[in-house]
């Protein structure tokens, strides 16, 4: 015991030293940078040695060479010229195939038809209840319906997840339904098999630049920027044949585990939700949220003449000239804005409060710009 203090005394002796010299404090500020540099040394090598651009061919397979297909669901809107970007900016680019998932149209000579692979085509519900009684029979009348929404006033309640059924405003069961017939079309035609990655999209969406997936690690499901509406945007999906399924099963899992959501149901939690939010309370609860990352934007969302929409109507032909030659108006401008900056500059678009529809700032990707701007 008495050969232990002097040890002791000596320690504190040099702490003292290294705290209250002047050499002390150098020694000590020297040794945080040399910590801090070898931290970022390392950071920067991981970065460099998972990025694919910086693979061998062969290491590239697994970003590159996976078998994609790209799901259109809804309704064929965007017209031609649109549909023009998609073909070279997204599946010409990936050499990826095409499905779609739509309501019954009687126009099938469009360039949509002749591309597609597989088509499937469902009913057009005044009342899309009853297509929700597809799923387990009308059960969920009882256990869902009169929990959620059921005023047309939109100023008082925001729960839109269910909208097109009954008086609900907006189109959130029409979209989820929409997810519901691509599962139906990926058993009847085992494409889990074929296929290593799926893109659940639109055809609205007009494409600026090039979407190269060999970017995006297809063990990620991956989401464009903004656009989230307190959820997570719901236009745009890219999974891996393990997930997809699970990142579809919205609705179907509500209606037959209904009982893992009578807490929320009853204390009046879906009176509030959009699709946006129920997307991701849905994604949360089953433990995908953790696998999701942001991808850049390449894509924004158009109206042309023809179309018909129960959401927006468009916000201008003003915000850019070149659009509104093609007869297209830009139907949400912080897609716009936040696709131009990535496609052009190559930067990170950082947008103010989601109401807001002026521009946000175009700014490069760096750490302070993430810290004092947020930008993604």
């Amino acid at each position: 015991m008495t050969s232990s203090k002097p040890r002791y005394r000596n320690i504190l002796v040099f702490v003292q030293r290294l705290m209250y010299t002047p050499q002390g404090k150098r020694r000590i500020l020297q040794f945080c940078l040399i910590c801090f540099m070898l931290s970022l040394s390392m950071i920067c090598f991981h970065r460099i040695v998972t990025h694919p651009r910086f693979h061998t061919n062969d290491e590239k397979s697994h970003f590159e060479k996976s078998r994609t297909i790209v799901i259109v669901i809804g309704s064929l809107r965007g017209g031609e010229v649109t549909w023009k970007t998609m073909y070279k900016n997204l599946l010409d680019a990936n050499d990826a195939d095409l499905a779609l998932v739509i309501g019954e149209n009687p126009k099938k000579a469009s360039s949509m038809y002749q591309r597609a692979k597989y088509i499937h085509e469902f009913k057009e519900y005044d009342d899309w209840a009853e297509a929700l009684d597809q799923i387990n029979g009308t059960s969920w009348r009882k256990t869902i319906y009169p929990y959620v929404n059921v005023t047309p006033n939109p100023k008082k309640y925001w729960s839109f997840f269910l909208g097109g059924v009954g008086q609900i405003g907006g189109s959130g069961a029409i979209h989820f339904m929409a997810r519901y017939y691509v599962e139906q079309l990926i058993n009847k035609e085992h494409l889990l098999e074929k296929y290593d990655r799926f893109i659940v999209t639109r055809s609205d969406h007009y494409y600026m630049c090039k979407h190269d997936l060999s970017l995006y690690d297809n063990k990620y499901i991956w989401i464009p920027k903004h656009e989230d509406y307190f959820g997570i945007c719901d236009r745009h999906v890219m999974a891996n044949s393990t997930i997809i399924m699970k990142v579809l099963d919205v609705l179907p899992h509500l209606i037959n585990n209904v009982e893992q959501y009578n807490p929320e149901l009853r204390r009046g939690y879906f009176k509030y939700m959009d699709p946006e939010s129920f997307l991701k309370y849905y994604w949360q609860k089953q433990g995908i949220l953790p696998w999701i990352r942001r991808a850049n934007r390449c894509q924004f969302t158009v109206k042309s003449n023809e179309d018909k929409t129960r959401g927006s109507t468009g916000v201008g032909h003003s915000i850019d000239e070149n659009i509104q030659s093609l007869g297209l108006t830009i139907k949400y401008t912080p897609e716009f804005y936040a696709t131009e900056c990535h496609c052009k500059k190559g930067w990170a678009y950082s947008s103010a409060n989601w109401k807001d529809q002026k521009r946000g700032w175009c700014l490069p990707r760096n750490f302070f710009t993430k810290v004092l701007y947020r930008v993604q």
